[in-house]
């Protein structure tokens, strides 16, 4: 898959890709190819094509690094969540707030494609949070908390109990988007090399908001 520009001069086509490596982590490689030749006038025509990859990876994807890239980040990871997409690839590590910007260079020697993608989000109701002192990391603050699948809601019980960067965004009573590593069957090698007692079954990725709780931000 794919989409095919047509232009007609070569300038257009470089702003394309400036425009392009301004916003979003690419890797391209540009060919040419002889079309006709007039032995006459000593005259070619030539086709310029140029390919452009973007980064299979959007914000709120998760993404589970291989020991070799969790080594080279500092030992970050290896579960993050992808927070920003700009040139560079933003992640941060839920699990204890810390963060790390990829650029596209770095981004395309090793790529990493997402281990679920926000495609695949699901509800949760947050029943309990509790912060951890001393684990703040600019915007996020670390915290335990108890979930619950809304989708369970008067069917079962089950609760959840997981750590997540969002600590200081999340009450009992909200609501948050989050992957459902329980239930989820992944065949995943770089997830299964985990230990399983590391690997939370939970992994909030942002709040959501209620037609109540945005008419409380519009009040204060």
């Amino acid at each position: 898959g794919g989409l095919d520009f047509y232009y007609s001069h070569r300038n257009k086509v470089q702003k394309m890709v400036e425009f392009l490596q301004a916003v979003v982590p690419i890797r391209f490689k540009s060919s040419r190819q002889l079309v006709s030749h007039d032995a006459k006038s000593n005259v070619g025509r030539h086709k310029d094509t140029t390919s452009v990859e973007i980064a299979p990876v959007s914000k709120d994807d998760v993404i589970c690094l291989t020991q070799k890239q969790s080594r080279a980040m500092g030992g970050f990871g290896p579960l993050v969540i992808v927070a920003r997409i700009s040139s560079s690839v933003h992640m941060v590590d839920p699990l204890t707030a810390r963060t790390h910007v990829l650029n596209a260079q770095q981004y395309w020697a090793d790529p990493m494609p997402p281990l679920m993608s926000s495609r695949a989000l699901v509800e949760y109701v947050v029943l309990d949070i509790e912060f951890i002192e001393g684990s703040k990391n600019g915007r996020y603050q670390m915290a335990d908390a108890e979930v619950a699948r809304r989708s369970d809601f008067g069917s079962n019980d089950k609760t959840f109990h997981t750590r997540t960067h969002l600590g200081n965004l999340l009450q009992a009573g909200d609501t948050a988007l989050g992957f459902d590593l329980f239930s989820a069957n992944l065949a995943d090698t770089n997830l299964n090399a985990l230990n399983p007692s590391s690997t939370p079954e939970v992994i909030l990725v942002r709040k959501t908001f209620t037609d109540r709780t945005r008419k409380r931000r519009v009040q204060n």
